[in-house]
């Protein structure tokens, strides 16, 4: 154990600490040469190929309190559990508000300075954390007549990770090469259905 009153760790733990030492540097295969370490920017740089990715940590600077920011995604979420109340029209002006915030005090700043560089109609990559990640940061708009919302500029998708991101990019590459065909079967009797149309 870790003896907090001297800095001094007991030989148990010395001995568990070689141990892991040890073992991890044993580790010599080609797909794991950075096994325990953070990837290196070049990789990482990758999973803006297709598009920006946006990483909102608590350090960009925002117009918006970590306090505001924590407020804001309660009360979303305190409003999108409330969906089958009677006051729906109370709670739809109450979440455009909310939406109308998070356009002016987060997604604005951060898409202001992307729209001279990046064109319009393109994907870009939400990658938020914390309290921004329970925001609907792709719904953020004016939602007012003649204003236009986020997904007139463009389309957004979330990443939790630009890992995770370029991850599922190979995967989809990997999958591209293999065809895939799917064949339904329909029984001599048809039942007919009704679909409101």
């Amino acid at each position: 154990m870790f003896d907090a009153s001297t800095g001094d760790r007991s030989p148990h733990t010395q001995q568990l600490t070689t141990q892991w030492d040890n073992v991890v540097s044993r580790i010599c295969l080609p797909d794991f040469s950075r096994f325990l370490l953070a990837p290196p920017f070049s990789d990482l740089q990758k999973a803006a190929e297709d598009g920006p990715v946006i990483i909102i940590p608590i350090l960009v600077p925002l117009d918006i309190s970590l306090a505001e920011v924590s407020e804001l995604s309660s009360e979303f979420q305190s409003l999108t559990e409330r969906v089958d109340s009677s006051d729906r029209g109370l709670e739809s002006y109450m979440i455009t508000g909310i939406l109308r915030k998070i356009l002016d005090c987060v997604v604005g700043p951060i898409i202001q300075p992307l729209r001279g560089l990046i064109s319009r109609g393109s994907r870009i990559w939400w990658c938020p954390i914390a309290e921004f990640a329970l925001l609907p940061l792709h719904a953020a708009g004016p939602y007012e007549k003649k204003s236009h919302n986020l997904s007139h500029f463009y389309v957004s998708s979330y990443t939790l990770t630009l890992v995770a991101l370029i991850r599922a990019r190979q995967r989809v590459s990997q999958d591209a090469s293999v065809q895939h065909f799917v064949a339904v079967g329909q029984g001599n009797q048809m039942e007919e259905r009704n679909f409101g149309v």
